[in-house]
Formats: structure tokens, sequence, C-alpha cells
């Protein structure tokens, strides 16, 4: 009995451990089910209405401010700065003097002009006011010189003496006769002879009177003075400005850059000496990728900003554009005009500028905070009944709108996001899609 007793208690134990564990995975599993109907927790976000508004199309470039017109003078003749008339920024009206050469040589030179002329002048018995130009004046001019007159009375009087004796008949003698035709031969010869230099003396005071002028021009050109602009120049300042025509009183050139000092030698077509730039309206070249060829036109408005004055916008429009690809590079040139009215841009500025295109009327936006992307995959979450949706979407372009004094980003999409719906602004980063949510605030507005 013993025996069996002993023999019974290893089985009472083993059963008792079976029994054990039985009740241990049975309690547990029902623990596990318990905890798995217990609801999640919904996650807090904040959400913002998808828009949908029109939208420019626009082609961002950038590039450097140039005047209209930029003018390096150089002197046509040397000499001696004597005087620089202006300082920088000065603004010039054309024709105005801006730098003076020491001019005392070429008043030397222009005295020694005038009195060769007055020479050559005097030798026929001219001023500069009676000296005749090429033509018909010419030859009553010459005609009446006294050196012509005096030549062709002496020939009249040996051809009037030749018919006296011709009239006479056999009471004159040959050789008197014959004497008489030799003088009217000479008469006539000299006569010539008289035409003959009389025209040079008048072409030598004509030498004379152009090396005057060149001296008296010399002379006017050791005042540098700002360029005056032709009418082709007018013509496109006009152009530029959007305005009918434009006169030369209404153009102003700016002093940009003072190349030599006072007292500095300069010679005759070597270097410039003063920078001038023709600031109003202003020029900003840039090149533009050859994709956008068929929507840049000219006329299309453009807008830039520069650090000078951030947060600033001034607009211009496309002035030119270059028909052909750069093969190089694969862009074209086109030319934007800034009318600076104000001349608040200065050359040489950087600018960001972008061309207005067109305009989008049915463009689907987004608050730019609720794009999420990863690996490569962007993505959505849109708030559908309780729980978020997450739609993948293909991102365009950035647009800024003002709210409250502060600016919101927007982003540009596409996909299957419907206007109006709640999009995730914040939060994302504890959603999955068909994660349950909680709307704890709209901070985002149209």
């Amino acid at each position: 009995m013993l025996n069996g007793l002993r023999r019974a208690v290893p089985w009472a134990v083993l059963g008792g451990v079976l029994l054990l564990a039985w009740w241990w995975l049975t309690a547990g599993k029902k623990h596990d089910d318990a905890h798995d109907e217990k609801p999640i927790a919904a996650v807090p976000v904040t959400v913002a209405p998808a828009v949908r508004r029109p939208v420019e199309r626009r082609v961002a470039v950038v590039g450097t401010l140039e005047g209209i017109e930029e003018v390096t003078l150089t002197p046509k003749v040397e000499g001696r700065v004597q005087a620089i008339l202006h300082n920088i920024d000065a603004s010039l009206a054309p024709d105005t003097p801006v730098l003076v050469l020491d001019d005392v040589d070429h008043k030397f030179a222009e005295a020694e002009a005038q009195r060769a002329l007055e020479s050559d002048l005097a030798k026929v018995g001219l001023t500069v006011e009676r000296l005749p130009a090429r033509g018909k004046d010419e030859d009553a001019v010459v005609t009446a010189l006294p050196m012509v007159v005096r030549a062709r009375n002496l020939e009249e009087n040996a051809s009037r003496r030749v018919q006296r004796l011709l009239s006479v008949g056999t009471a004159v003698s040959p050789e008197e006769l014959d004497l008489a035709r030799t003088d009217l031969r000479v008469a006539q010869s000299n006569s010539q002879q008289q035409l003959i230099d009389a025209r040079s003396a008048i072409a030598s005071a004509r030498e004379k009177l152009a090396k005057l002028h060149s001296a008296q021009q010399r002379l006017r050109d050791t005042t540098l003075r700002v360029p005056v602009p032709s009418p082709e120049r007018l013509a496109e300042i006009a152009q530029a400005r959007r305005v009918s025509s434009v006169t030369p009183d209404q153009v102003r050139y700016v002093l940009a850059q003072r190349l030599v000092a006072e007292g500095q030698l300069v010679r005759a077509n070597s270097s410039g000496v003063l920078r001038l730039v023709l600031d109003s309206p202003l020029k900003l070249v840039v090149a533009v990728p050859e994709r956008y060829h068929a929507e840049v036109r000219v006329g299309q408005p453009v807008w830039l900003e520069v650090d000078a004055y951030p947060g600033q916008r001034f607009q211009g429009d496309v002035l030119r554009k270059n028909p052909t690809i750069d093969r190089a590079n694969r862009t074209f040139q086109v030319e934007v005009n800034i009318p600076n009215d104000d001349r608040r841009l200065r050359c040489g500025m950087f600018a960001k500028a972008s061309i207005q295109t067109h305009t989008n009327a049915e463009a689907l936006l987004v608050p730019e905070d609720a794009l999420v992307s990863f690996a490569g995959v962007n993505k959505v979450f849109v708030v559908r009944g309780d729980k978020v949706v997450d739609v993948p979407v293909k991102p365009g372009e950035r647009h800024e709108t003002t709210a409250d004094g502060r600016r919101v980003g927007w982003l540009e999409v596409v996909g299957a996001i419907q206007p109006g719906e709640q999009v995730v602004v914040s939060g994302q980063t504890k959603l999955a899609d068909g994660t349950p949510v909680r709307i704890r605030g709209n901070e985002k507005t149209e």
C-alpha cells in the first residue's frame, strides 16, 4: 500500500502542473483578448483645407541689373586733366560738361591756323565770310577777284587793238599786226593763268579754313560732355519706358565711375576717363532654359526682388527675346525692362526674377506643411470620417499668401484630393493609413 501511494504521488504532481499550465494559458489568452479589444487612442492633429484657386505660372531666373545704356567717355585729344566737374552719382543731362583738359597748346594751334588762313585770303582780297563754296558761287567770286579782273581787262585791250589794226587795212605793216596778235595771245594766256591762280588760292584758303576748324574742334574736345542720344536711341528709350516719345531733356545719365584724377596726363583715344550709365530704365539680361521658349513672350510681366529691399517686389516686362538657342548651355537670352523711375534700383545689383507666362485657373493647393516625403514617395494625409487616408500626390510649384501679417506657403499638388477636404499639417509622424485622429484646431487658413 505504501508503494502504491509512492507511485500515485508523482502522477498527482504532474497532473497539478498540467492543470496550472492550462489555467495560465487560458487566463493569459483572455487577458490578451481583453487587451486587444481596447480601442486605439485617436492621434491629435492639426488640419487645413485643400483649396482650388487660380495661380500664375512663372519662370524663375536670376541676373544682374544693367543700364539701358552705359558709356565710357574717352578724350579725342591729348592733355592733362585740369578739372573733373562732377562727383560720383551726379545726375547729368545730355551735353553737360563733365571733364576739362588743359587747352593751352590747342589754343596756340588754333591761333596758328587762323593766321595761315588770313594770309591766304589776303593774297586774293577775300575774307572768311566771302570765301566761296564749291559750285556756281565759286565762279562768280573768282571772276570778280582783282587779279582776274585786271587780266581780263588786259585781254580786252589787246583784243581791241588787234581789231583796230585790222580795220585800218593795208596802212598797217604785217610786223605791227603780228605783234598785236602776239600781245593778245599773251593776254589771253595771262587771263587764264590768273583764273588758275585764283582758284588755287581759294582752294588753299579752304584747306587753311578746314585746318582752322580742326584746330577749333580739338580745342572744344578738351571739354568732355555727356553724349546726346541719337533719334534711334531716344526711340529705344521711349519703347522701354512705354511712352510714345522721349526728348533729350528727359534723359539723365549717372556718373558711375571716375577712372582718372586731376593732373593726370591722358592720351587721345587710349582709355576711358569717366563711365556714365543711363539707369532709367534698367534692363536685366537673363538666360532662360530652352523648354520655356514657347511660353516666354514679349510684353509678359516680370517681378524682381533684390537683397537691398527685402520683402519688396519691382515690376518689369519682357522687352526682347532672342529667337535662337545657345548650343553650349541650351538656353536663350531674354531682356527684361524695368522702368526704375524713382532710381531706387542700381546697376550691378543681383536680382531674382520670375516671368509670368500664364495663369492656371484650376490649381489644387495644400499647405506646404501637409506634404510628407519618404524614400522618394510623396503623400498627404487626408481626414475622412474619424480616420486619415494617405493619398499619393505629385507636388508642383510653391506659392505664398499673406495672412495676419505673415507669409503662408502653399504647394500645388496633383492627386485624389477634393477641394475642401481637410489635410493634416502637423502630427504626421504618428500617422499611418487608417489611423484614427482627433482634430485639435484649424491653425492653417486659406
